[in-house]
């Protein structure tokens, strides 16, 4: 049986907190790559890589979770954000989860670590399904209209009660018209009121 990897990007100031967060990690099924950054310049650095899961603490000397969200959010990185913290009010903790973060967790109760990270995976690899099948829409989409537009003859799609649907160019020359003027106006209105 071959273990998952799971590509984890820690952004945590303390060494102790981090060894807690590997520990908990080292208990999940998969194979676990990280980096540990605990500054701006090394987090903007790692997310040049591509990551399965972000952790970061809150409060850091620096630079905060909401600081780190905030990048993950310019960059238009889409990776799970979990934020692990021990001294965050819940007010700060919802409003996180407001702005992107996935889940909020609180350093004395990292048994919600791995469950949490598992749910992540599974909601990221659906909206991964659903980006690839919009997109293979949008393909067959633009495939139909272009084959639609240079048929030679006229073709022309309507609404069951005579509105105008769809028309190509082959149509409306032969009504004298533009596919433009016949979308303005109507069909009823020109192609049939000759």
């Amino acid at each position: 049986m071959t273990t998952k990897k799971l590509r984890v990007l820690i952004l945590e100031d303390s060494n102790d907190d981090y060894l807690l967060l590997l520990r908990e990690l080292s208990k999940a099924d998969y194979e676990i790559e990280h980096i540990w950054v605990d500054d701006a310049i090394g987090f903007e650095n790692a997310l040049l890589q591509s990551w399965d899961i972000i952790i970061s603490d809150y409060a850091l000397p620096t630079f905060t979770g909401f600081d780190a969200l905030k990048t993950c959010i310019d960059k238009g990185i889409d990776t799970p954000f979990i934020m692990v913290s021990g001294t965050v009010g819940e007010d700060i903790a919802v409003e996180m989860m407001k702005l992107g973060a996935k889940d909020y967790i609180m350093k004395n109760s990292l048994a919600r670590l791995l469950p949490a990270i598992s749910r992540e995976l599974e909601d990221a690899t659906m909206r991964t399904e659903r980006k690839k099948v919009r997109e293979a829409l949008r393909e067959s989409e633009k495939l139909y209209h272009t084959l639609f537009d240079q048929v030679k003859e006229g073709l022309v799609l309507m609404t069951l009660d005579g509105k105008l649907s769809e028309l190509n160019q082959a149509f409306a020359e032969m009504h004298g018209y533009t596919v433009d003027e016949l979308k303005d106006e109507g069909l009823e209105k020109n192609a049939y009121s000759q």
